[in-house]
């Protein structure tokens, strides 16, 4: 569970530090869509980090706060397929 814990923090300040590098203002489209040409890598790791990040913190909920969380999820799947008919 420590190891875990541990490798969450650890993930969690990448994340943040990534995520600094890829938020900084841009003045055009352009400059952004070069920006992305350009970090493709950089964009690849932030997605995998948030997906470690949310199977981590998944696997430390406890059962109850999982079962709450489907339920939940469940509810909302429902609330907007009673939307579209």
């Amino acid at each position: 569970m420590e190891d875990f814990k541990s490798e969450l923090e650890i993930l969690r300040a990448k994340e943040i530090e990534l995520k600094k590098v890829f938020y900084k203002s841009f003045s055009s489209e352009d400059e952004f869509e070069l920006f992305v040409e350009q970090n493709k890598n950089l964009i690849s790791e932030l997605k995998s980090i948030k997906s470690k990040i949310k199977e981590i913190e998944w696997h430390l909920k406890s059962d109850d706060e999982k079962k709450t969380h489907l339920k939940y999820l469940k509810d909302l799947k429902n609330k907007f397929k009673d939307e579209n008919l």
